[in-house]
């Protein structure tokens, strides 16, 4: 994996060293056990734990089709202020079918118009119920955000999928929401939005 072993310099995977300090693998802090070849290397980063953990959470719109030529989806995803986490996000992702579309981000957005449907984020974590502090909601139609700070406008492109593998640098706080948004520039046409995120205890 190219990483060297703290104590002799060694490769892990060859080294009879036993490890005991952390690194970073990958610009990211990792957990590292064993460290020889009878006691092989275990690597787990902060998403994979918390996802054994049964803390790591997905949510999607499922696909919706959007009639008029300035509708837009958002997925909204609200931490409420007593919840007791801190939501990182994994990645976010919006794809749209056979037509220009803007990508946007907004924290702590209010929109005007449209319906809102409530949705049941999943634990990626089979043996865990379905759980998580964070809500989400989905909005649709001809809206229009009243108030909310953007925090990028990142895409504008012929169709396709747009991922953003935020890889914790997302973070939603108690009290606080945010919105991916998926405006597109023709009417009838199909859209979806997902994101993923870990809880971690305050």
């Amino acid at each position: 994996m190219g990483v060297s072993c703290n104590s002799c310099g060694g490769m892990y995977l060859k080294c009879k060293c036993k490890i005991e300090e952390p690194v970073e693998v990958f610009g990211g802090p990792v957990e590292v056990t064993g460290g020889s070849v009878t006691d092989p290397l275990i690597v787990d980063s902060a998403l994979t734990q918390a996802n054994l953990e049964g803390k790591m959470y997905i949510v999607n719109t499922d696909t919706q089709l959007l009639s008029g030529t300035n509708d837009n989806l958002s997925l909204i995803l609200t931490n409420p202020m007593n919840s007791g986490v801190i939501a990182i996000s994994d990645f976010v992702s919006v794809t749209a079918l056979d037509t220009n579309f803007s990508v946007g981000i907004r924290r702590n957005p209010v929109y005007s118009g449209g319906t809102t449907t409530t949705l049941t984020p999943r634990n990626l974590n089979t043996a865990f119920p379905d759980n998580a502090q964070i809500t989400a909601v989905r909005q649709q139609g001809n809206t229009t955000v009243t108030s909310g700070d953007l925090l990028s406008r990142l895409l504008i492109q012929q169709g396709g999928e747009a991922i953003f593998p935020f890889s914790g640098r997302l973070v939603l706080t108690p009290g606080n929401s945010i919105s991916i948004t998926g405006n597109v520039f023709a009417g009838n046409r199909s859209v979806a939005v997902g994101t993923s995120w870990i809880e971690i205890p305050l």
